[in-house]
Order: structure tokens, then sequence, then C-alpha cells
């Protein structure tokens, strides 16, 4: 029920300061706008579509369906991690992203080769820590 509130009031500061009931990233609905954040993305457009993704991660986790969370993190974890100073939460995002789906690639962002090592040594580091834990901590 909180979330619903929530999209409510988001759409009322958008109504109020836009004229429109939609802010950038999200539908009339609440929900995320893919097509629109996609093309932001392919557009170069990183700083528009942080705010969505963030803001759907931060106050939808409970409703967000499986592959919302997937659109939003593996977003999220090319975006930081391209940037050094928050390569550390790119990583992390990298990580849920990988513990959602563990067969997930990056590959249809069409990534550089540093984010595709830096996904790589995650995905690898998250598969050895898990083969441990299966191993050791039984």
């Amino acid at each position: 029920m909180r979330q619903i509130t929530l999209t409510k009031f988001i759409a009322a500061i958008c109504f109020f300061t836009s004229g429109t009931f939609a802010s950038f990233g999200f539908k009339l609905d609440g929900s995320l706008d893919k097509t629109a954040i996609s093309k932001a993305y392919f557009d170069g457009d990183f700083q528009s579509i942080m705010w969505p993704l963030e803001e759907y991660r931060q106050h939808f986790p409970t409703s967000a369906t499986k592959e919302d969370s997937i659109f939003v993190y593996k977003y999220l974890s090319v975006i930081y991690a391209a940037d050094p100073s928050t390569r550390n939460k790119g990583e992390s995002c990298m990580v849920q992203l990988i513990k959602m789906k563990p067969a997930i690639e990056l590959i249809d962002l069409y990534i550089s080769d540093n984010i595709a090592a830096i996904f790589k040594d995650v995905k690898s580091t998250y598969f050895e820590q898990q083969k441990y834990v299966r191993e050791h901590d039984m």
C-alpha cells in the first residue's frame, strides 16, 4: 500500500512541476518506462536515467518484479562501474544482478572492455564464493 501512495505522490509532484502526470523513467501507473530508459542509455544520457532507476530500487524493492529488478541492477551496474568513484557500487549492483540471474550477461548494453572485465571478475568471484560456501559452510 505504501508503494502506491509514493507513486501517486511522485506523479502529483511531476504534475504540479511539469504539467504532466508521468516523470521521466516512469509510466503513469508508476511502473518503469523501460523503453525511455533504454533509449536514454543508448543515447549516452546516463545522468537522466540514474534518478528513476535509483528511485525504483530504493522505494519499490518489495513490489518490483524480478524482471524489473534485473533491469534496474543491469543498467545501474554498468553506469556505476563506468565511473571510478562509484566502481564499488557498480560491483555491488553486479552481485545483486548475478544473484537474481546467474547466467546473465551485459553484452546487449554494448559495454566497454573495461566494464566487461570488471563484470567477468565479479561474476567469477561470486561463483567461487558460492562454491566455497557449499563445500565448507554446510
